[in-house]
């Protein structure tokens, strides 16, 4: 039996949708995204993916895996729609952990953890449950904890998401959920940026995967990440910073595919969208990957991505 693979790009001007099979390309689709809707663009999208003449009864049911790639949580960042976000921080001796933080909601909760994660200074969490209420009066939608030295021991940021969950009942991310290494400025913006996407990169899936219930798809969903790679759904619900260059990584891959370039050359790739413009650079045949990683609103994460 014939098997298929289903492919959902959902950008900040259109939806796309191909369905491909062992000949290569079936059939594509199109339809303007809704970002007050995000279910309608997806069930509009495999609607009329659905009546492409190429399409036959029964191909939907033999899709084994969908694909997804998506450029809503950068296009978010660049326009500053993305959620605001508390950042608490603690970093105990050292330089001002003011200079590293990002938006207007910032906390620094005073104690520390010397480098092997011993504590230094007791974490005094009074001024930080303070905040986060003033902060979800101001429309903060999601708080991000990062500790200096937190990947040696999480029990400060710990400390501070328990008061963050009780004092306002928001979403939570917490540094060393998401990365083991001990670069605090590069952990600052990974959980920052983790914690600003997270519901709508939530939304995102939801849609998908409601509308593909309803089109009877039951195959398993992954999400590009910003290298290019693809995990499933459920691991892209947890750390969704990692997805959010999946737009631009799926351009990359996607050349890859149709038009490889020479092992002995170098070459650039243009993707020209509706909100952004993305360059990628291959060399020897292969695209770089961004050691320093991910680079958002000026400032560096710790997520592996394309460069």
């Amino acid at each position: 039996m014939t098997e298929y693979v289903l492919g959902i790009d959902a950008g900040g001007t259109h939806t796309d949708a191909v369905l491909c099979g062992p000949e290569g390309l079936v059939a594509a689709a199109k339809t303007v995204t809704c970002h007050d809707d995000l279910p309608s663009s997806v069930a509009e999208v495999l609607r009329r993916l659905r009546e492409q003449p190429a399409v036959r009864d029964g191909m939907f049911e033999r899709i084994r895996r969908v694909t997804l790639g998506a450029t809503l949580a950068v296009n978010a960042i660049v326009q500053d729609k993305a959620d605001r976000v508390g950042l608490a921080l603690s970093a105990g001796p050292g330089l001002a952990p003011e200079r590293f933080a990002l938006g207007g909601h910032v906390c620094v909760a005073p104690g520390g953890l010397d480098h092997r994660g011993t504590e230094v200074t007791p974490l005094a969490t009074e001024a930080l449950a303070s905040a986060c209420a003033r902060w979800k009066a101001e429309g903060v939608r999601a708080v991000a904890c990062v500790g200096k030295f937190s990947p040696r021991n999480p029990a400060h940021e710990n400390a501070m998401r328990d008061v963050a969950a009780r004092a306002c009942g928001l979403p939570v991310t917490c540094g060393h959920a998401l990365s083991g290494q001990l670069n605090f400025p590069r952990r600052i913006a990974t959980a920052y940026y983790n914690a600003a996407v997270a519901r709508l990169h939530a939304a995102f899936l939801d849609a998908v995967e409601g509308e593909l219930a309803r089109a009877g798809i039951s195959a398993p969903v992954r999400l590009l990440k910003a290298d290019g790679a693809a995990v499933p759904a459920a691991l892209s619900r947890r750390e969704p910073v990692q997805s959010i260059l999946s737009g631009p990584a799926a351009s990359v891959m996607g050349v890859m595919a149709l038009a490889p370039v020479e092992e002995d050359e170098c070459s650039l790739l243009m993707d020209m969208g509706g909100t952004t413009t993305d360059l990628a650079v291959f060399v020897d045949g292969s695209p770089v990957v961004d050691r320093d990683g991910m680079l958002l609103g000026g400032r560096r994460t710790l997520v592996r991505a394309l460069a």
